[in-house]
């Protein structure tokens, strides 16, 4: 009878302690209110939402700390939250602008990813719930209205020869008129444009259309305003589109050459990564110098909207500058490429020679 009464009374315990550490899990268990607007603040009606731990190392701008990142890097895996009741991931759909998430875990940070059912960007922000205080969140995400703006890419050429730097020393290297000494006919060259993302697990390759799946080069009509109606400012004007497609002017070819002076701005592309390589004319013997990780590979890195100049030490220019140069055995006086042969030592002068290996 003891053991029965005993045996009773330990599950009637159990059952208890279960619900007083569910009661406390609930209690600190917090909300995040998720609403969802265009850039312009109105409501996005109808999205599905995600929540994922944000498991990198929490950052306190202008506080530095002994631990360093090097001993300690940041997690690349940022799992589903999960709710703190039932187990069950955090992931849902709203058919209205708003969401209630509830049951979060405490004392966590959170990514919130957004995607909208039509119309809208994808897009997102982060939160924090302390179970110490603020355990109960309002996260406003902002999504773009569609169409996304392209982008751009601005490139320069130069002969790289005063000094040969991979940097354009301007004036000194701006390229001299037509007929003048020293020109460079830059049209010859052309693009090579990537996408990089194949070097990192997914497809990727040559890019030889544009946003619009048109070939590289293409030009359209821009005379309307965001609504289709006539305009021909150039500042505040758009592509005109007719069922949902962008009206050509000049159907590109693919191709992209700088013109005679080394510029060319590649335009109505999506934003992205990309990876672009100038290639001289065959047989023309330039040699790239410019480089920024010791390939002919120059990244550019461009947003949606993107201006045609780029700032990022200094004053702006071109997103892609490339600079080349020739062996001094191609020196010919009046052309460009090459360097003239040093001259005699003026008498008093002394002459030494350095040889080493360039690795």
């Amino acid at each position: 009878m003891n053991n029965k009464m005993r045996k009773g009374k330990t599950g009637v315990f159990n059952f208890a302690i279960a619900l007083s550490m569910l009661a406390v899990s609930a209690v600190h268990s917090g909300q995040v209110t998720l609403n969802v607007q265009d850039q312009n603040g109105t409501p996005v009606n109808g999205f599905r939402w995600l929540m994922q731990e944000d498991t990198t190392y929490a950052v306190t701008p202008d506080v530095s700390t002994g631990d360093m990142l090097s001993l300690g890097f940041h997690r690349s895996n940022h799992p589903p939250a999960i709710n703190s009741i039932t187990g069950a991931g955090l992931s849902g759909y709203s058919d209205t602008a708003q969401a209630v998430v509830a049951d979060v875990e405490d004392n966590k940070s959170y990514y919130i990813s957004v995607l909208p059912f039509s119309g809208h960007s994808l897009s997102g922000d982060s939160v924090t719930i302390d179970a110490t205080g603020t355990d109960q969140q309002t996260v406003t995400v902002t999504v773009q209205q569609q169409p996304i703006p392209t982008a751009q890419i601005s490139f320069y050429l130069f002969h790289d020869h005063y000094p040969v730097n991979g940097n354009p020393d301007l004036p000194q290297e701006i390229n001299p008129p037509v007929g003048n000494a020293g020109h460079v006919d830059w049209s010859g060259f052309s693009l090579f444009l990537e996408e990089p993302a194949g070097k990192y697990g997914q497809n990727g390759g040559q890019v030889i259309q544009d946003a619009f799946a048109n070939p590289l080069g293409t030009t359209y009509d821009r005379t309307c305003d965001i609504n289709g109606n006539p305009d021909l400012n150039p500042l505040t004007n758009f592509v005109c589109m007719t069922a949902g497609a962008p009206v050509v002017a000049v159907l590109g070819d693919g191709t992209m050459h700088p013109d005679q002076d080394g510029f060319l701005t590649v335009k109505n592309l999506a934003p992205g990564k990309y990876g672009t390589i100038m290639i001289p004319p065959t047989g023309s013997n330039w040699q790239q110098i410019t480089t920024i990780e010791g390939t002919k590979v120059i990244d550019a890195w461009v947003k949606a909207n993107e201006p045609p100049v780029f700032v990022e030490f200094g004053l702006p220019g071109p997103h892609v500058f490339v600079g080349f140069t020739k062996a001094s055995s191609e020196y010919v006086v009046g052309q460009a490429g090459g360097f003239p042969p040093l001259q005699p030592p003026l008498p008093g002068e002394q002459t030494a020679n350095i040889s080493g290996k360039v690795t």
